[in-house]
């Protein structure tokens, strides 16, 4: 379980510490993606919209198919 002042997020560049593009990240705290991810635009948040838009497969999704 994520703590609750950590965020979701979708890297749309590499970033060294996190992953590489197009990752679907976790436990990343609130205020590093808030006033360094984000405004960089390095990363999103990870809402249903985001994975539209970039055409993404949402991975909690999948879990929730593979168990039914």
């Amino acid at each position: 379980t994520r703590s609750k002042h950590s965020v979701r997020l979708i890297l749309l560049q590499d970033v060294a510490t996190l992953g590489q593009a197009g990752d679907v990240v976790l436990n990343v705290k609130a205020g590093y993606a808030r006033n360094y991810l984000i405004p960089f635009r390095k990363a999103v948040y990870a809402t249903p919209q985001q994975f539209a838009k970039l055409q993404l497969q949402d991975p909690d999704e999948l879990t929730v198919e593979q168990q039914q």
